[in-house]
């Protein structure tokens, strides 16, 4: 026979349900600067003068600790506060006891003397809520002007390193968009952002895919890159559609026969030239029978030889006579 299980009271189940809820949704805020106390520097063989110029150069190196807040250190003499707090002793708890004072959450503590022209360094960092110290660390400067480095180098030891710097956050910068023929609509990355050219929008650094149409031009597809640093300028020349024509070649005119005048039409043997051509052939014939008639002859007694019509010896009758 089985056990029956026991029973849960209604109560008691909706507080550990409070509870895994709390756990689950419970807010993560992020840790806030630890509040630090700088107490004046310490020393039996320095001066007063010297004192401040090590406390001061404590709390700048303090600065570039994003993670802590440097509090205002005390311009009270240190024996006046251990007084008022009973502290017999400038030891560990009495320490803690000044930074609660101040609400201060950790003290830092620093003892120095002189050491040839420089100085001998000690700096503790006290937990005020424990009363214990939790790091020292000693360094030394030989000279004055290595006391700012010497300071920085204990500071590491003793606090920590610095915390790195977030990269700052992008910036928008403005990227001018351009057709060469204006009225392109212009399409950006995945917000669809839509606008007509020429247009100017505000964009994080960074590439975006960009589309530009025109009605009437091929549709432009490309990767836009938008720089944090320089000019931001896009111009596009879009491809018309449309096919553009050949440039005219100059026209050849063919040479054409000049047109037939009204002489043209005439028969040939109507042609003025043609008469003109038969009659000096007619003369020529005639003459050359003459000459070759004359030739044929018995020379004349005279033993010259006369040539033409008009000449005697070619006339008959003075040829019989003889």
């Amino acid at each position: 026979m089985s056990k029956a299980l026991p029973r849960v009271s209604t109560a008691a189940t909706w507080l550990a349900a409070l509870a895994i809820s709390q756990m689950v949704v419970a807010p993560v805020y992020a840790a806030k600067p630890k509040k630090v106390l700088v107490i004046q520097t310490q020393g039996d063989d320095l001066a007063d003068a010297d004192k401040a110029a090590i406390t001061t150069v404590i709390r700048d190196g303090l600065k570039s600790y994003s993670n802590l807040e440097v509090l205002p250190t005390p311009e009270v003499d240190l024996l006046d506060v251990m007084m008022d707090l009973e502290c017999l002793d400038i030891d560990d708890k009495c320490i803690a006891a000044i930074g609660k004072k101040y609400s201060g959450r950790i003290v830092l503590f620093t003892d120095a003397a002189p050491d040839g022209g420089g100085f001998s360094l000690t700096v503790k960092q006290i937990d005020v809520r424990t009363g214990k110290a939790v790091k020292s660390d000693t360094g030394k400067a030989l000279v004055r002007s290595d006391l700012a480095k010497t300071v920085a180098s204990i500071l590491v030891k003793v606090v920590g390193p610095k915390p790195v710097k977030k990269a700052p956050k992008k910036t928008r910068v403005d990227v001018e968009i351009s057709t060469i023929k204006p009225g392109a609509t212009v399409y950006l990355g995945r917000l669809k952002l839509k606008g007509v050219t020429p247009m100017t929008v505000s964009l994080k650094p960074g590439r975006y895919t960009i589309r530009v149409k025109q009605k009437g031009f091929k549709t432009v597809k490309d990767k836009l890159k938008v720089r944090s640093n320089g000019e931001n300028k896009v111009v596009y020349d879009l491809v018309s559609l449309t096919p553009t024509k050949p440039v005219d070649e100059p026209e050849v005119v063919a040479e054409t026969a000049p047109a037939p005048t009204a002489e043209d039409d005439t028969p040939v043997y109507e042609q003025w030239w043609f008469w003109t051509v038969i009659g000096v052939a007619v003369v020529g014939g005639v003459t050359a029978g003459l000459v070759v008639g004359l030739q044929d002859d018995e020379p004349s007694a005279s033993g010259v030889l006369n040539f033409g019509l008009t000449a005697p010896d070619a006339d008959p009758r003075v040829r019989a006579a003889r």
